[in-house]
């Protein structure tokens, strides 16, 4: 497992400069429309970016039919993804923090309607529903490859975009704005959990359905 993490690291770190400058430019972009959101936002693309990144990788490179003539298992594979996928979001949330935290004390008055205490709330909730999408999209991957999910994805975003914008006049009344701020503290992070779950064990089958063994 470990060296599996240090392969995607290694293969990642090609990228380096532009990921380094890609939190830079959402500093940038928020400090320019006074929204300390946008950091967040950008974190979240980053995360579900360089996780696609790292597939494509390994895919390019047929890496799992050599893993397979190691001693790992195709369970391991599939469990390297996820827990790459923990690590970027423990970077993710630090980086947002220090981000966020120097923006509020460099530009106060640009961000007079931010606070340190939403803004960590708004970063870790953000994390638990990245975490839903990457648990959606990893399963794709390993059924599809990278290029077929990520369209089945897009149409996915697409739909859900479309659905969200027609329900738009009637949100109020399905979703109670006092009871999501009340409780999606933790409705969130179970359905994230759960939904981790599930995602494993799809991945972990659909693995060991579609992925040839070694000769």
């Amino acid at each position: 497992m470990k060296g599996l993490l240090l392969k995607d690291i290694y293969n990642l770190s090609g990228q380096l400069k532009v990921y380094a400058c890609f939190p830079f430019l959402t500093a940038f972009l928020a400090y320019q429309n006074e929204q300390l959101d946008m950091i967040v936002f950008g974190g979240v693309f980053l995360i579900i970016f360089i996780i696609i990144t790292a597939y494509a990788y390994d895919e390019m490179a047929d890496f799992d039919s050599y893993a397979l003539t190691l001693p790992l298992t195709k369970n391991d594979l599939v469990m390297s993804k996820y827990v790459l996928a923990l690590l970027l979001y423990a970077v993710g949330i630090l980086l947002s923090l220090c981000l966020g935290v120097i923006m509020l004390k460099l530009f106060p008055q640009r961000f007079s309607d931010a606070d340190l205490s939403s803004f960590t709330w708004l970063v870790v909730m953000s994390v638990f529903s990245v975490n839903i999408l990457v648990c959606l999209m990893l399963p794709l991957m390993f059924r599809f490859g990278s290029n077929k999910a990520r369209l089945v994805i897009m149409m996915i975003f697409l739909f859900v975009g479309c659905l969200a914008y027609g329900l738009e006049p009637y949100m109020d009344s399905l979703f109670n704005p006092v009871f999501i701020e009340r409780y999606g503290l933790y409705i969130l992070p179970i359905a994230s959990v759960l939904i981790g779950l599930l995602s494993v064990n799809a991945s972990c089958r659909i693995c060991l359905l579609y992925t040839s063994d070694a000769a």
